[in-house]
């Protein structure tokens, strides 16, 4: 019953994204979540599978200019990470970021490489939500395969 209705939710959700935006996600992105200082997006429409990896866009939007510690986000509003996603380990590697000056994904984009390792998240952490919405979409809809 679980799969069902996160299948239908994710079906439905998919059919949004190529019609009307209601839940002010951008046009093409899925909310993933909200946190304290952003929200998490993942780009549905344009999920690869590729040698059993998929390969997804995720988008995040801060609430304001990011400063965090290493000064990685250097004053951020938003970034946009392309990575590899292992659905049977439940791991993902993030391949490429593009650090943008503006909110969603908008303004002046600065690539970054970040360091060749796998990531794997514990179930409260939002890149657990990415490989699991991810992974359930590929698995249960036609639309990608």
């Amino acid at each position: 019953m679980k799969k069902l209705l996160l299948t239908l939710f994710i079906s439905l959700g998919i059919i949004g994204l190529t019609t009307a935006n209601a839940d002010n996600a951008p046009h093409g992105w899925f909310e993933l979540g909200a946190g304290a200082d952003r929200i998490h997006y993942l780009e549905m429409m344009t999920m690869k599978e590729k040698n059993g990896y998929l390969y997804v866009w995720e988008m995040a939007d801060f609430y304001e200019p990011y400063e965090d510690e290493g000064g990685f986000f250097d004053g951020s509003m938003s970034y946009k990470a392309y990575s590899q996603v292992d659905c049977d380990m439940y791991r993902l590697k993030n391949l490429s970021y593009i650090l943008y000056t503006q909110p969603l994904g908008e303004g002046l984009g600065e690539d970054y490489e970040p360091p060749n390792k796998w990531i794997y998240p514990p179930s409260n952490n939002k890149d657990y939500g990415l490989i699991d919405t991810a992974c359930m979409a590929y698995d249960t809809l036609d639309f990608y395969k």
